[in-house]
């Protein structure tokens, strides 16, 4: 039986990820198309074309949320535009178009909040910006599954990446930074110097 090399846990026989804290064990990585059960994808064959993403710490993305007032939520989005994009190339233009009306509408909101008697429309234009982000979050989390079966189809670790519908509602872009991490960890992404 062997341990996971984070927390110690004891695990099953062939386990991929641990069930207690989530970690990716080490184990041998199939080549992309491998068989069923198989983890991660060699770094040598995501040379050509894999979308690149920045890492992310959670607790400075928390820190630049607060102090521009969840502005940082529309800017992450569009600081990764082009990899999200790259992610899958026939949805580029609704992703543009989606990230682009964030912005704007998040903007907006900002600028009504220091309105002198502008609460009532300020607090239906923050309903329509958290509208925005659940739907948002939601499909960057569909791009990052859809792409992860396409490079390594099978893959029994490709049902664990943002799997968590509620973690996706209730963390957005935190939760989706985590899981672009770990696909880079994995080797599904690369990593953005």
């Amino acid at each position: 039986m062997p341990n996971c090399q984070k927390c110690g846990a004891s695990l099953p026989a062939g386990a991929t990820v641990c069930e207690y804290c989530d970690s990716v064990l080490e184990v041998p990585r199939a080549s992309v198309g491998g068989p069923a059960g198989s983890v991660g994808v060699p770094a040598d064959s995501l040379a050509e074309g894999a979308p690149q993403f920045k890492r992310g710490s959670i607790a400075v993305m928390l820190l630049c949320t607060v102090l521009s007032l969840g502005f940082y939520i529309s800017l992450w989005y569009f600081l990764r535009r082009e990899s999200l994009k790259a992610l899958n190339p026939e949805q580029s233009k609704r992703t543009n178009t989606l990230i682009n009306s964030f912005i704007g509408v998040h903007g907006a909101y900002l600028a009504l909040l220091f309105t002198p008697d502008a609460a009532e429309v300020a607090f239906l234009m923050w309903l329509v910006v958290a509208g925005m982000n659940f739907y948002m979050s939601f499909f960057v989390r569909g791009l990052l599954r859809a792409h992860a079966e396409r490079t390594s189809p099978g893959n029994a670790v490709n049902a664990s990446i943002a799997a968590s519908l509620l973690w996706t509602f209730l963390f957005s872009i935190f939760y989706l930074q985590t899981q672009i991490d770990r696909m880079i960890d994995l080797g599904l992404l690369k990593a953005q110097v």
